[in-house]
């Protein structure tokens, strides 16, 4: 029996046309923040896993801006004349879901490994990576599915998929929420135990997270919401090609802001431990060149020579290593 369902994309088409316009946009920053990655000194002094994983993305998301213009030129170009190729499900479009689930994928692994290093959660993470590989594994599905089956409709491939586009979409938003709640708490708790100026600098870290991550939340859940109203127009590829970009952006941004943080922090000590009665204090240095810490029992400072009656005092440069690897 055939699937029949509500069709209509004449009107909203040009959604969709927008949407790509709008990536392209974003596109260009996405360019703009890897240039100016490698070109900053920092780069010199990152990890080469960071330098690959920057090429990585923008290699990733060129590809995503390829197949998304693709796309729409079958649909408004080459099929000008022709409305029924509206139903054709092109190839460009599942190839496009799958680059953006690796995008999402990478990005998501790397605030994760923040997440790790600035709480040392271990349960946290675990379960923020098994709703990043659940996410990853339903948005690598819903696009193998339609390479299946490219002969089928798109009405109908939509009918079929809906449960799947609609799992990822919703573990997207969860993983983003989760991201930036527990960023923002673990930064938030640091700062309050922060000593002289240092929490200036977790500041512009909290509000650096709170800015990329609610815009990545929010369009992640308008992508839900358009999906679940209408998964047979395309109002949800508006904001689905937005979503890998803008995680893309949060890491570049994250990256090229490490000066911006530090600025005006100067040489000081913050305290990240909130146990009342530690065997070890760690305190993080905002500037790793300032070779003297000063950390004493009940937040004052005083010379340590890295023992205070029998604690061990242990040192992490909070920007350097903790927020950024």
């Amino acid at each position: 029996m055939a699937i029949t369902y509500h069709f209509n994309r004449g009107g909203t088409i040009g959604v969709g046309y927008l949407g790509v316009v709008l990536t392209s946009v974003v596109y260009g920053i996405t360019c703009i923040q890897s240039f100016q990655y490698y070109r900053s000194p920092r780069a010199k002094t990152d990890a080469a896993i960071i330098k690959y994983l920057v090429l990585c993305l923008w290699i990733l998301d060129t590809l995503q801006e390829v197949l998304a213009v693709h796309a729409f030129y079958f649909f408004l170009v080459s099929n000008y004349e022709n409305p029924l190729a509206l139903l054709v499900s092109i190839w460009s479009l599942p190839s496009g879901i799958m680059v953006n689930a690796c995008i999402s994928c990478l990005v998501k692994i790397f605030f994760m490994i923040r997440i790790w290093r600035l709480s040392g959660n271990v349960h946290l993470t675990v379960v923020g990576a098994v709703v990043n590989v659940v996410r990853f594994v339903m948005n690598l599905y819903y696009p193998i599915r339609s390479f299946c089956d490219l002969s089928a409709d798109l009405v109908t491939m939509e009918v079929r998929l809906k449960p799947f586009g609609v799992s990822g979409l919703a573990l997207e938003v969860t993983c983003d929420l989760m991201i930036s709640i527990s960023m923002t708490y673990y930064l938030q708790r640091g700062r309050r135990n922060s000593l002289r100026r240092s929490g200036d600098m977790l500041s512009r870290l909290i509000l650096l997270t709170v800015a990329t991550g609610t815009l990545s939340t929010l369009i992640g859940t308008a992508d839900l919401i358009a999906y679940l109203a209408s998964p047979d127009t395309f109002y949800p590829l508006f904001f689905n090609f937005l979503i890998a970009k803008l995680d893309a952006n949060a890491l570049l941004t994250s990256l090229n802001s490490r000066q911006f943080i530090r600025d005006g922090s100067g040489p000081n000590v913050v305290c990240i431990n909130n146990d009342p009665n530690p065997k070890t204090i760690s305190c993080a240095l905002s500037s790793p060149s300032d070779s003297s810490v000063e950390c004493g029992p009940g937040g004052g400072e005083r010379a340590g020579s890295g023992h205070d009656a029998g604690r061990e005092i242990v040192c992490k440069v909070v920007v350097d290593e903790t927020y950024v690897m």
